[in-house]
């Protein structure tokens, strides 16, 4: 099992009752303050960095045994394990919304995929050129999604062939899932409203009246302004955006148990 455990490795203490499994772009940073507070880390991590993750790499999981303690740990499946994850047609939004927000040349995951893009579509990876989210999935579905960066890909990893029982905690439910757990395991009552603080997210814009669909063949500017609108969820996806994002992570909705989106 150790060799998969470099690929989105769990959150492991022992002294903490669960073992706990995440993705990029399905809640991880909040999962991830969530574990620091009931382990009484939280402050530390934000002292380290405002980027709590780097806390997490840097520190946490930098010790030399780390990775030998989870391994064991997993193997004598004495904890329960749990897996956050997120609605897969909400997920690919938000990756394609991440792919707007930096500057060409910073240092991100996100522009060096968008060069991926640009260059599928126009040839070039430089340029004012954006695309549009029914452009991104089509390059998704196209050139696959499997080798993609992490905030790309499926949820489902290989590490949960090797494990069973794993509980599904649903973004979705995040907030009531997130109190049953604390009470069954005699956890800290956390307050879930600022951990759940996120430089990530992004504030959406009403289009009353609009058509389901109606912004699918924008084409965002790259890097999107501060005060461009960014319409809801249900103005991006038309049927086909829809089939596409279930033919993609289609691991997904069978693993976590989504329902397709039917316009």
């Amino acid at each position: 099992m150790r060799e998969v455990l470099h690929q989105r490795t769990p959150l492991f203490h022992e002294d903490f009752p669960l073992i706990l499994l995440w993705s990029e772009k399905s809640g991880c940073t909040t999962l991830l303050k969530w574990f620091f507070y009931q382990l009484g880390l939280l402050d530390d991590a934000l002292k380290h960095s405002d980027w709590v993750h780097d806390y997490e790499n840097q520190v946490f999981k930098a010790r030399d045994d780390y990775l030998l303690d989870l391994d064991r740990a997993l193997d004598k499946q004495e904890k329960p394990v749990v897996k956050l994850v997120r609605d897969p047609y909400q997920r690919a939004l938000s990756s394609y919304l991440s792919l707007t927000e930096k500057k060409d040349g910073e240092e991100h995951w996100s522009i060096e995929v968008r060069r991926h893009v640009r260059n599928y579509f126009y040839g070039t990876v430089g340029g004012p050129y954006g695309f549009s989210y029914r452009q991104y999935l089509q390059w998704l579905q196209e050139t696959g999604v499997d080798e993609c960066d992490g905030h790309i890909a499926p949820q489902r990893s290989p590490l949960e062939d090797h494990i069973s029982g794993v509980q599904i905690l649903k973004l979705e439910e995040f907030s009531d899932r997130i109190r049953s757990l604390e009470a069954a395991h005699g956890l800290k009552e956390s307050d879930l409203e600022a951990i759940s603080e996120s430089a990530h997210h992004v504030k959406k814009a009403t289009l009353e009246g609009a058509r389901q669909g109606a912004v699918a063949e924008i084409q965002i500017p790259m890097p999107r302004p501060d005060w461009y609108p960014v319409p809801s969820s249900r103005n991006f996806y038309t049927q086909e955006c829809a089939d596409r994002v279930r033919s993609i992570f289609e691991v997904d909705f069978e693993s976590y148990g989504y329902p397709e989106l039917s316009l």
